[in-house]
């Protein structure tokens, strides 16, 4: 009868040992977050996350409008503007209704060519 027993418990205890791993190999999952988990990115690194690889670098570099921050809050680091991680994650999801008030945000003036894009086609009373 003590065998019996013995055996009993050792089937339960392996059911349960199956049931913990399959349990806490479903709750540990891979990281699913695009976003490398660095703490600053470069300029060309936040046009790869945004944009997609092959969008063209110069047309990001050449308009402060499309940069993060408006071209402003950066660290240099190693001789290159760099931004941190949570600038780049609010950036990420600025679309092109948003700009005006996310430069006004970090009080980026919207003057020139770019500005007047911008005014024209998403109103001034955006930017008051």
């Amino acid at each position: 009868m003590n065998e019996e027993l013995i055996i009993s418990r050792m089937n339960e205890l392996e059911s349960l040992i199956l049931q913990l791993r399959k349990e806490v190999k479903q709750s540990v999952q891979p990281n699913t977050d695009s976003l490398p988990s660095q703490e600053y990115f470069t300029l060309k690194e936040a046009v790869a996350l945004k944009y997609g690889k092959n969008f063209p670098y110069s047309t990001v570099s050449t308009n402060y409008a499309l940069m993060p921050c408006g071209n402003t809050n950066f660290e240099i680091i190693a001789g290159c503007r760099r931004w941190k991680r949570n600038l780049i994650l609010e950036w990420l999801n600025v679309v092109d209704k948003d700009v005006v008030a996310y430069l006004e945000k970090y009080h980026v003036p919207l003057t020139g060519r770019i500005g007047e894009k911008y005014l024209k086609k998403y109103g001034k009373e955006a930017s008051s």
